[in-house]
């Protein structure tokens, strides 16, 4: 939900309960411009598996959170070239696109009100595991839900 706010993105998660503490789900993202914002990638599909950390005998999915995801991501980095260069020439603008495969962790809270809408709060990072430019991403966002 934040990406709408901060740039012409949207992502959309679906997650299933495997018991109170457990869940399990698949989150996707899609970015209509990357010329704006703080990502790279043009989409992003990453199911993922949920802990939540709560240590009432009923938690129902709720509070702190660590995840457990998988992603693949296809985006496109700028960077300069600098090989062969003297030290203060910035070299030659590069656009590379990319696909890749990446693993990360992400730690969040969600608060549940009675009428089961959802906030979320989280931050993390995915690491690509093939060869590219970018080696890393950041996962950080705001998610309003309704469980059903």
């Amino acid at each position: 939900m934040l990406e709408l706010l901060v740039m012409p993105a949207i992502g959309i998660t679906y997650e299933r309960f495997i018991n109170d503490h457990s869940s399990y789900g698949i989150y996707g993202f899609v970015n209509f411009d990357t010329d704006t914002g703080y990502r790279y990638e043009k989409f992003e599909l990453a199911p993922f598996y949920r802990i939540y950390l709560q240590s009432k005998k009923n938690a129902s999915n709720k509070g702190f959170y660590a995840e457990l995801f998988a992603g693949i991501n296809g985006g496109e980095a700028e960077f300069y070239d600098y090989y062969d260069r003297p030290i203060f020439d910035r070299g030659s603008l590069i656009s590379q696109e990319y696909i890749g495969v990446s693993l990360g962790l992400d730690l969040g809270y969600k608060f549940v009100n009675y009428n089961n809408y959802s906030v979320e709060v989280f931050a993390g990072a995915g690491r690509f595991l093939n060869e590219q430019y970018i080696d890393a991403y950041p996962r950080v966002g705001v998610s309003i839900g309704k469980r059903f």
